[in-house]
């Protein structure tokens, strides 16, 4: 069976890219994910028992 996640982030990112590449995209992605850790660890709920 599947499991289905849902990850929402309250905060908003601006990128323009001048290369539509996978690899450009990905280094873009890359540099903006630690803030988006980092939000959601701390704002992660606790967890359900």
């Amino acid at each position: 069976m599947h499991r289905w996640y849902h990850l929402e982030f309250g905060c908003q990112f601006h990128v323009e890219f001048r290369d539509g590449s996978l690899a450009v995209i990905l280094k873009a992605f890359c540099k903006v994910l630690p803030e988006l850790l980092r939000d959601f660890v701390q704002e992660a709920p606790a967890p359900r028992q």
